[in-house]
């Protein structure tokens, strides 16, 4: 649920397995932590990993992987975002202002809880 493959997980199903009480809890409660998606349009500065990430102001997560979107010409970047201990939702998440420190420098960043893609081919075409 906090990398967002809750649509894998059927939970009507009477079939138990190791960890089905910590996500129907998870799924009643909320997630504390979730996988955010961010594109950065700045391509001077490379994330490498672990750089903060900033929710107005506020040091909410790191980056756990990134890489160059060709198809997209921006940054690409995801981490875990936390919420101080309540629940991140769609809200939460959308809701902010963020940017990514990397090399001491804040880049501002666009957060998603979806892949960041080009569904038309637009850029690549372009």
């Amino acid at each position: 649920l906090e990398a967002g493959l809750g649509f894998a997980v059927r939970f009507n199903k009477d079939t138990q397995f190791i960890g089905r009480d910590a996500l129907l809890f998870q799924r009643d409660e909320g997630v504390r932590k979730r996988l955010v998606m961010f594109t950065m349009d700045e391509a001077e500065y490379w994330p490498v990993l672990r750089e903060p990430i900033r929710r107005d102001g506020d040091v909410v997560g790191h980056l756990t992987s990134s890489g160059y979107g060709y198809s997209l010409g921006k940054m690409v970047g995801m981490g875990f975002v936390k919420n101080g201990g309540e629940p991140v939702d769609k809200e939460f998440v959308e809701s902010g202002a963020y940017d990514i420190e990397i090399a001491g420098e804040r880049i501002p960043a666009s957060a998603s809880l979806k892949a960041p893609y080009d569904p038309n081919g637009a850029r690549m075409r372009g």
